[in-house]
């Protein structure tokens, strides 16, 4: 993993391991809101089968933009083992 990228985990990884800390298993609604709230931008994938059912999702740091001047986007089993 790029030196970047471990940077990127420490700065939005962890908040599944948080709620998983509290005893509960998180929601995705509470898991989503918790990195929205962290001031991070947020993509869910959905389920082709199930429209309602997120089956992935990827972020991005606001700030953190591409020579296109668009987010650079990170999926979430790129940055820790605990993701949904």
């Amino acid at each position: 993993m790029s030196e970047a990228l471990n940077r990127r985990e420490a700065s939005f990884g962890g908040t599944w391991s948080l709620w998983r800390g509290r005893g509960r298993e998180p929601t995705s609604s509470l898991f989503f809101a918790e990195l929205e709230a962290k001031g991070l931008l947020v993509r869910r994938r959905y389920s082709p089968r199930f429209a309602s059912q997120v089956t992935g999702y990827t972020v991005a740091p606001p700030d953190d933009r591409g020579s296109s001047g668009r987010p650079v986007w990170f999926g979430g089993g790129k940055l820790a083992s605990d993701s949904i």
